[in-house]
């Protein structure tokens, strides 16, 4: 029951980004930052939740993929996102995101500190449908959290 109230808080802290009834400037770095912070956290809280019913430990899988997950979005995703003008080129850019979480995944999966009592085999498909949920939801609280939607 526990975990079940920590897991559904989590999800919900990115809701906070919204709070702030103050307007952004659109042209300043947190209008940027900001989004792509809470997009990024809410998306290592989803896949904890999802690697955890594979008996992978939560909270270690949580910190491990959130700080490899800033890694790739700062030293992969955004260089190349500057240089990509087209739709094709951001799909391209973010099927490519996918595979690599996906493979950070079975990566820390193969690390014993990231496995829990009940670990069961964690595979490619596995790690892929978890990158993959887990980058859709980042990408819905970006949208969110960006005022995209307002």
């Amino acid at each position: 029951m526990r975990r079940a109230g920590l897991i559904t808080l989590g999800l919900l802290v990115p809701l906070l980004a919204l709070a702030n009834p103050s307007a952004v400037d659109p042209s300043s770095a947190t209008s940027f930052h900001s989004p792509a912070f809470w997009a990024l956290l809410a998306e290592s809280v989803v896949v904890a939740a999802l690697v955890a019913v594979f008996g992978l430990a939560p909270v270690p899988m949580f910190l491990g993929y959130f700080l490899t997950n800033v890694i790739v979005f700062s030293a992969f995703f955004l260089p190349l996102l500057e240089k990509t003008g087209s739709r094709l080129g951001i799909l391209t850019l973010e099927l490519c995101v996918v595979l690599l979480d996906g493979t950070i995944l079975l990566l820390l999966s193969r690390v014993r500190a990231f496995r829990g009592a009940r670990y069961r085999a964690f595979n490619w498909w596995r790690a892929g449908l978890v990158s993959a949920v887990g980058n859709i939801f980042s990408f819905l609280v970006g949208w969110i959290a960006s005022g995209s939607l307002l």
